[in-house]
Parts: structure tokens; C-alpha cells; sequence
């Protein structure tokens, strides 16, 4: 059963909640958010990183989202080389 459809039966009226579970998924080194109708992506591995803008639209059939953040300041990318990287990848989200 797909990740998405165990966290919607076990908590079917949650409007936020974690989508992508890194390892506890099978997708190492990527972590996705959503909050409401705002999706935020967490990337840990190299590997992410350069599929960056490809690995949010796919998100987007499921949840629509309005916008789709990138929040990537763990002390974990230090070790892959990777700089903190933090902003809109897709979408708008006026304010702070």
C-alpha cells in the first residue's frame, strides 16, 4: 500500500502532515511536508539535489499545492558537501 494512502486511513481529516518519510519510505535523503495546501522539501543526499525541480510536480497531482518550499539547512547535508539552500521552488507564497 502506498505511503500516502496509509497516512490518509489512519488520518483521514489531517490537513498537514509528512507525505515522504525519507528511509521509512524508501527514498533516502528526501523529506516532504504538507502543510494545508503548501508542500515543503527537505533533501539531505546529493542525489536530490541536482533532481530538485523534478521532484516536486509529481506531488502536485495528489495535493495541488499552491506553492512547494525547499527548507534545506540540516546539519546532515554539511557531511554530503551541500550548502543550505532555502526558498520557493514552485508556485507563490506572499509573506514571511
Amino acid at each position: 500500500m502506498p505511503a500516502l494512502d496509509v497516512r490518509r486511513r489512519h488520518l483521514p481529516e489531517a490537513t498537514s502532515f509528512r507525505v515522504v518519510n525519507a528511509e521509512s519510505d524508501f527514498l533516502s535523503g528526501l523529506i516532504v511536508d504538507k502543510y494545508e495546501d503548501v508542500l515543503v522539501v527537505q533533501t539531505s543526499a546529493s542525489a536530490w539535489t541536482g533532481a530538485k525541480p523534478r521532484s516536486s510536480p509529481p506531488c502536485n497531482p495528489f495535493f495541488s499545492p499552491r506553492a512547494i518550499l525547499e527548507r534545506n539547512e540540516a546539519a546532515s547535508r554539511k557531511f554530503e558537501g551541500l550548502p543550505d539552500a532555502n526558498g520557493v521552488l514552485a508556485g507563490e507564497l506572499p509573506g514571511r
